[in-house]
């Protein structure tokens, strides 16, 4: 697993200033039930990141024009909000079959939504529309590409199939998410954005 020294300057930047630093364990007797059954290399991941937050500042323009100040706030671990057990029957059916058996977890927030990690490490968000998108990458590189809007993000079917949202609407990425997270996968993110921009023309 790359460490965010790896990824990127302002990344590893970011995580120091929010209290992580390499090989961090948090002093916890157990991680909540529904993670526990995740593999080793999850957990140990999870423990890393657990309890910390970080904040993303941005400028966005609002409906006159105007450049406004804003932040995203992303916390992992159970601090000021519960964790949604989608282990349960009950919470499991919100995701396609596709998903539940790829044990896909909540273990944090962003401003208020969940962030997800799968058995294979990884990072998906669920937006304000509800959608499931895997953010690309695993582990630190899904969370640097979450935290800094790199890369693209797929809106995930029922069928693991991946979409690209355009301002034509969604385009289909002609790839399977099981495509992307085999190990021996042949294709790279930088491929599908390439395939991505051809369609685009």
């Amino acid at each position: 697993m790359k460490q965010p020294y790896e990824i990127n300057s302002d990344f590893f930047k970011k995580m120091i200033s929010s209290g992580w630093y390499p090989e961090r364990d948090i002093v916890l007797e157990k991680l909540p039930s529904h993670i526990e059954d995740l593999p080793s290399v999850v957990k140990k991941f999870l423990r890393e990141i657990w309890y910390i937050s970080v904040a993303k500042d941005f400028y966005m323009q609002d409906n006159y024009k105007r450049y406004i100040f804003s932040n995203d706030i992303y916390t992992f671990g159970e601090t000021t909000q519960k964790l949604i057990d989608y282990s349960s029957e009950e919470e499991s059916s919100y995701f396609c079959t596709y998903l539940t058996n790829k044990k896909i977890r909540n273990f944090g927030f962003k401003s208020g939504r969940e962030i997800l990690i799968d058995e294979s490490g990884g990072i998906y968000e669920i937006p304000d529309s509800g959608d499931i998108y895997y953010v690309g990458g695993k582990f630190y590189e899904g969370l640097y590409n979450l935290i800094f809007t790199r890369g693209t993000s797929y809106l995930i079917n029922d069928t693991g199939s991946l979409f690209i949202e355009s301002k034509e609407g969604l385009i289909s990425a002609n790839i399977n998410i099981e495509d992307i997270q085999n190990e021996d996968c042949k294709f790279t993110f930088l491929d599908l954005i390439n395939k991505y921009n051809k369609i685009r023309g």
